[in-house]
């Protein structure tokens, strides 16, 4: 609340003499309008979607598995993705657009999007500092990783045809189920003699550890021809989207993100804010509950800005520096027994203020656009 009463307190400042700047909109400055170009922003939400995506291919005896007991085993190639992790994230975007008119000596700091994080006004005859405004890309997008840049996380078994490389597998053309069954069959004797009769005193134990484990790895090698073989990979969703204030800001706003299924994965859904797309049991939603902190303010401020004193003064000598000061929102992503939530500072669904102060030094959160601190030079 103290917060809030000292927003409104620099509001209400009544201008200085010795102006040294002024802001207007950028569609009313005029065409001789001349001066530092910025931002108000947006705040962005990005979603990042983690997937795990598992390629099952069929051992060429799938058929004939019941021979070692297997059960279940792959019977075609295919493909099953599921959802590990949905991370929440918010970072600034471009807005609305307004040129800063300097009279005397200040210094302007903006950040990569083009919006201010510093005002300074100074006495000392410095030139005006302007740093370079970076054009920012206005687009929703939803983005995803290349699928030839999934990361592997695992595959078991090892693939048979890395023993026939070897030479440690016979070639399948002369390879058949019951030969197989009974190539693993002796694998595994000689395993088992490998332990219970010991060594003869060339070997060290490692050495009999490391043989072991060679022919364990040839059996894998016989079983995958009936099991199949696992790839487990992951992939990495990103979906960028700047979301519209509801007009009942009340009501939780519904967004849906994209589409998911075991068989295809994630499947974009462009965003609108009248996106009318069906939600059913396959569609990931954004749930935005907003807390509705700054009401009262909003209040104030809207009757303060509409008086016809307020207005002429701002139409004819424009005001301090438009800013925003944002609403805190609750975004949760729920989708079957997986919940995420956070609680993330959205500047387009709280107000632009303005001072019509001129003569302070002003700095700016990075992210938000929310005007931190006041000082008097």
């Amino acid at each position: 609340m103290r917060k809030y009463i000292f927003l409104a307190a620099v509001l209400s400042c009544v201008m200085a003499q010795g102006q040294t700047y002024s802001s207007f909109p950028l569609d009313k400055a005029g065409e001789t309008a001349n001066g530092i170009y910025y931002t108000v922003p947006q705040t962005e939400l990005v979603f990042e979607i983690r997937l795990e995506k598992n390629v099952r291919h069929k051992g060429i005896f799938a058929q004939s598995a019941y021979l070692l007991g297997l059960k279940n085993v792959p019977t075609k190639d295919d493909t099953i993705y599921s959802i590990q992790n949905i991370t929440i994230k918010s970072q600034p975007t471009a807005g609305a657009m307004y040129i800063l008119e300097t009279k005397g000596v200040i210094s302007v700091e903006k950040n990569s999007i083009g919006a201010l994080t510093k005002i300074m006004v100074s006495r000392n005859d410095r030139q005006s500092a302007d740093k370079e405004f970076e054009k920012p890309n206005h687009s929703n997008h939803i983005k995803q990783t290349p699928k030839d840049n999934a990361v592997t996380l695992s595959t078991s078994p090892i693939y048979e045809k890395r023993f026939m490389e070897l030479g440690m597998l016979e070639p399948t053309s002369s390879l058949t189920a019951e030969k197989a069954v009974e190539r693993i069959k002796a694998l595994r004797e000689e395993q088992i003699k490998m332990l219970s009769e010991g060594v003869d005193g060339t070997y060290l134990n490692t050495t009999i550890d490391f043989m072991y484990k060679q022919l364990d790895e040839i059996i894998n090698g016989y079983v995958a021809m009936f099991a199949g073989v696992e790839d487990k990979q992951e992939e990495v969703v990103i979906i960028k989207i700047v979301p519209e204030k509801p007009i009942i800001t009340e009501e939780d706003l519904l967004i849906p993100l994209c589409s998911f299924s075991e068989k295809e994965g994630v499947k974009k859904i462009p965003y609108s804010a009248s996106n009318s797309t069906q939600i059913d049991n396959k569609t990931i939603v954004a749930n935005l509950h907003c807390y509705n902190t700054i009401k009262p303010l909003a209040t104030t401020l809207k009757r303060q800005s509409g008086s016809k004193e307020t207005q002429e003064r701002i139409n004819k000598k424009g005001v301090g520096v438009y800013y925003a000061i944002p609403e805190k929102v609750e975004v949760s992503v729920s989708f079957g027994s997986l919940n995420f939530v956070k609680d993330v500072s959205l500047a387009q669904f709280g107000v632009t203020a303005y001072t019509l102060s001129n003569t302070q030094s002003l700095d700016f959160d990075r992210k938000t656009g929310e005007l931190k601190s006041v000082s008097s030079k």
